[in-house]
């Protein structure tokens, strides 16, 4: 009866995660199209079209998936305060973890872009060009923290952690990281959603991991244009390799407070780092996974957890929009069904 629960419950949340993110998509390509007969330099500010794309999420997606897998019988977990010392050790923590599995990440997505002759890709970067930080704070640090940490952290948690603690938080770390659909985010997502859901289930408190996924967000993005915003990185490496060091040194002259600036953030997150990587040696034997009366034996896991129908078609789903933005596919896929969609 135990192992009929999990892979319906499991299947449930992958059939909504799935069919979430092809309505969402669905629904941008047609909001896009009116939107351009309306007003059809709408989509020419990047900000417009981050914020249009992001109000169907939020209006409409994430809702729409709490919905179809609110009834599903849930556990509450008690709730613990943390305490201040610990709360603030959390932060260089995340941070840490995020960054070294982004390096991991990042040289695997590079090793593929040789490979396929496309070179790294990495979605985040072309949607920062251009984008003003207010809207990308909004966005970035405040929004998809809020959002994610409820969908993919209080939601599904709370829902499977009857099946296995260990299970539910590293099944919230790998649906987290496949559905985010590049994988270039995937390695580092997966890790910090991993780590969120076990603060999550330890305090029963989603406001943590909510400061905490907007403390890493703000930081990797936001601070990161804020910062680079004044300095044109093309043109100074453009002047080291192509062996121009005067105008490199001028470059550098006249843009000597943002250079600054930069250095200074740089040692901050240097010293963050350290600090993240000392707490992470501390602290990592601390890690450990009550028995759950009743939870899913080992050698049955995998199979009620993933051989389900939702968990199958929500990995294969992710899986192929992963190769198509690796291959650099999805805007030929968008503008298709857009045509298509216009006629």
């Amino acid at each position: 009866m135990k192992e009929l629960n999990a892979k319906k419950t499991y299947s449930r949340f992958g059939l909504t995660y799935s069919i979430g993110q092809l309505v969402y998509t669905v629904l941008v390509v047609i909001l896009s199209l009116v939107l351009k007969k309306v007003n059809p330099e709408i989509f020419s500010s990047m900000a417009a079209n981050i914020l249009i794309t992001y109000a169907v999420l939020v209006l409409i997606t994430y809702p729409g998936m709490y919905l179809a897998i609110r009834n599903l019988e849930k556990t509450e977990i008690p709730k613990k305060s943390m305490g201040i010392g610990m709360l603030i050790a959390c932060f260089p923590i995340a941070y840490t973890l995020g960054a070294l599995s982004n390096l991991v990440g990042t040289i695997i997505n590079i090793r593929i872009g040789a490979a396929t002759g496309k070179g790294a890709v990495n979605p985040i970067l072309d949607v920062m060009t251009g984008v003003p930080p207010v809207v990308m704070f909004l966005v970035a640090v405040v929004l998809a923290p809020i959002c994610e940490e409820l969908t993919f952290r209080k939601f599904l948690v709370d829902r499977t952690v009857r099946f296995g603690e260990k299970t539910a938080v590293l099944m919230s770390g790998l649906v987290f990281g496949l559905y985010h659909g590049n994988f270039s985010q995937f390695v580092y997502a997966f890790v910090l959603g991993a780590f969120f859901a076990y603060v999550y289930l330890r305090t029963g408190k989603i406001i943590y991991t909510i400061l905490m996924h907007m403390f890493v967000n703000g930081i990797s993005t936001v601070l990161a244009q804020v910062v680079t915003q004044g300095l044109d990185i093309e043109e100074m490496t453009g002047y080291i390799y192509g062996g121009d060091m005067e105008a490199y040194m001028n470059y550098c002259t006249e843009h000597a407070a943002a250079i600054a600036a930069v250095g200074l953030i740089g040692l901050f997150i240097i010293l963050f780092l350290i600090a993240g990587v000392v707490l992470i040696a501390v602290n990592a034997k601390k890690v450990k996974f009550a028995a759950v009366p009743g939870e899913l034996e080992k050698g049955n896991i995998f199979k009620n957890v993933i051989i389900n129908v939702g968990m199958i078609v929500f990995i294969l789903y992710c899986l192929a929009n992963i190769v198509t933005a690796q291959l650099g596919l999805e805007r030929s896929l968008v503008r298709f069904i857009t045509s298509l969609i216009s006629g």
